[in-house]
């Protein structure tokens, strides 16, 4: 018997695409971002946003006048999107109340996204740790590939592997998708201490290696804690 083929993006026709929008000039470059890329005909892109739900009962007024800004706002941004990539896009708009995390990872799941994107707030290390990362927290919730655009291009991109299914698919993704190509990627990996004294046949750094040297790559794999550079595309 043939081994089964390993799950791959390549087959993907037509993606869909989760971009968490929240007003801010880090949701604007990732909206920015995704215009210029060269997305194939039939592709979904799903704008959402997602107001606090507490004021609703602190000040409901406020949180009605807030919701309705956000409404429109988000839909600005959808018409801006559809204005700036060709008709065979669909581009789709959500703006509702919730908890901006469990919100946008919900809607991944109901359009079965292939990619969500966020924008970075470019707080800092010092600020991320005392007030927090929504960036991070998507990534942690989502189990999904998670896009955090710190700018308009895609010419560099840095890929965080933790052994998970979603970072393996974020490899293929790197690799074969067309909106990647000529991408300067980075991948890294960060093992926890305790595991310091395992040797090369530790099952997390084996799938690692064995990523980074996936065919989708034009050049050989990396092992945790080894980030090398790579270019695709060529």
């Amino acid at each position: 018997m043939r081994p089964k083929p390993r799950p791959s993006l390549l087959a993907v026709d037509a993606p869909r695409v989760v971009l968490a929008y929240d007003r801010t000039d880090g949701a604007d470059i990732a909206l920015d971002a995704i215009a210029r890329m060269p997305w194939p005909n039939e592709t979904r892109i799903r704008i959402v946003g997602i107001r606090d739900a507490h004021l609703r009962f602190l000040r409901p007024l406020a949180d009605a006048v807030l919701l309705a800004e956000l409404e429109e706002d988000v839909a600005d941004a959808a018409q801006r999107l559809r204005s700036e990539l060709p008709a065979g896009i669909a581009v789709e708009e959500h703006a509702f109340r919730g908890r901006a995390v469990t919100g946008i990872a919900a809607e991944a799941d109901t359009l079965a996204a292939d990619l969500v994107v966020v924008g970075s707030r470019n707080r800092g290390p010092t600020r991320s740790t005392l007030f927090g990362s929504v960036g991070r927290e998507i990534v942690a919730a989502c189990e999904r590939p998670v896009l955090v655009a710190r700018r308009q291009s895609m010419d560099r991109v840095l890929l965080a592997h933790d052994g998970s299914d979603a970072s393996r698919r974020a490899v293929r993704m790197l690799g074969s998708w067309p909106i990647f190509a000529g991408a300067s990627v980075k991948m890294f990996s960060v093992a926890d201490l305790a595991f310091r004294g395992r040797d090369q046949s530790d099952p997390y750094r084996r799938d690692v290696r064995r990523d980074g040297s996936h065919r989708s790559w034009r050049s050989r794999g990396a092992l945790a804690g080894s980030p090398r550079t790579r270019r695709t595309g060529k």
